[in-house]
């Protein structure tokens, strides 16, 4: 069948951002099974990115327009809004003049003689106005839920944090009409596709979880010389990451000290921000972007996620788990991942628990051990690409059932 997938960047390299981490592995597997054109929004244009993708077979960067509106006009507009029922959800306003976009795309789909269209990203794709023809499927990915993402919101400050209910209202009421507009619909984990609950007269969404990239298969043993190495992974510049590990760092730190003094914190991910920069000591290390995380995530004895925030499955609980590292996190985190608390993963609330476990790790070989391996199987049963990518078409082809939370996952 020729499928087409519209994205809202470039999924290469592997690990340039989450969008890369779902969705390549995914695009790899339908292209070995059927024509697939990529159409990427609003990113910029890649000359190699086909040498890099040469199983696709076609890919087309499309870009809108600015809008000539002066910095004043916009702030004001932005503000109209955010406090009006009508506006977009604060964070997902643009001002962009995407007619040409729009019609270069209907055009694109109407001549395409496209089975299914797979879109994630691009919500504004999500109404009749590009007259998908009849008989062509449209699927829709939201990855994490934005509901969810907004009400689990501690990071908004000011007059987001003011208008946060609201917000999480209109997030609520884009999902529900894009739930409604699409033949299926997918979310990354269950808490995500509950967010918003049942729309009555629509199929319940898709859950289907991420995998973890190959390049991690080659990680799993442990350190030949064990040192108490606390670990904490993931793009630096995300605003939960920069509050997990701030927290990790000042709060968390202190209480695995007292059990296992001389602990070194070893903060590994892309585009630290200054505030993340600054925690770097004799006793914390910040590596910034590496080429190679697996040389930092095999001198770390446990990783500790102390999430605050955010919505969607943690990557890199996957990653450091499928590691052969354990984990130590919240319940906000634990909820989507789905592991046996206390078996697979370790999971706790407060900063002085959450230390306490993380020290028991980095003291107890046995208990370090067990997790280690138990983790390590859960990853390999739950999320090998191997086994979620033909789900995931399931899904695109309408062949997976009535739909229904946690069906394909």
């Amino acid at each position: 069948m020729r499928l087409l997938v519209v994205l809202p960047v470039l999924p290469w390299p592997a690990r340039r951002d989450g969008m890369a981490v779902r969705f390549l592995p995914v695009l790899q597997y339908l292209a070995s099974r059927h024509i697939v054109d990529l159409v990427v929004i609003d990113d910029i244009p890649d000359a190699h990115a086909h040498a890099n993708l040469p199983m696709l077979a076609s890919i087309t960067f499309l870009n809108s327009r600015s809008r000539a509106i002066p910095p004043m006009l916009r702030k004001l507009m932005t503000a109209i809004q955010g406090i009006s029922p009508f506006g977009a959800p604060l964070g997902q306003m643009d001002y962009r003049d995407r007619r040409d976009m729009k019609r270069t795309l209907q055009e694109r789909i109407a001549a395409g003689g496209y089975a299914a269209v797979l879109v994630s990203g691009a919500a504004w794709m999500m109404s009749g106005e590009l007259g998908f023809p009849a008989g062509c499927r449209v699927i829709y990915d939201f990855v994490d839920s934005p509901t969810l993402h907004m009400r689990r919101g501690g990071w908004l400050r000011g007059i987001e944090r003011g208008l946060r209910r609201l917000t999480e209202w209109k997030c609520a009421r884009l999902e529900r009409r894009i739930r409604r507009f699409a033949a299926a619909c997918v979310y990354v984990s269950a808490p995500d596709a509950e967010a918003i609950g049942p729309l009555a007269g629509v199929p319940a969404p898709f859950v289907i979880p991420n995998g973890v990239i190959e390049d991690a298969l080659t990680a799993g043993s442990p350190p030949a010389h064990p040192k108490p190495v606390v670990g904490f992974l993931g793009n630096m510049g995300y605003i939960p990451n920069i509050r997990a590990v701030r927290r990790l760092a000042q709060d968390v730190m202190p209480w695995i000290d007292k059990a296992s003094p001389g602990a070194h914190l070893l903060v590994i991910g892309r585009d630290p921000t200054p505030e993340v920069q600054l925690l770097a000591g004799p006793r914390i290390t910040v590596t910034g972007t590496v080429p190679d995380i697996w040389p930092y995530v095999r001198q770390v004895r446990v990783f500790v996620f102390p999430m605050l925030s955010g919505a969607g499955l943690q990557n890199k609980i996957l990653e450091a788990m499928h590691a052969g590292v354990p984990v130590v996190t919240t319940p906000l985190s634990a909820q989507s991942l789905g592991a046996v608390p206390g078996e697979e993963v370790l999971v706790a609330d407060s900063d002085e628990e959450l230390g306490r476990l993380a020290a028991r790790l980095l003291q107890d070989e046995a208990l370090w051990r067990r997790l280690s391996e138990a983790g390590h199987q859960f990853i390999s049963a739950h999320h090998s690409w191997s086994a979620i990518a033909p789900r995931y078409e399931s899904v695109i082809l309408g062949s997976a059932g009535a739909g229904g939370v946690g069906e394909a996952a």
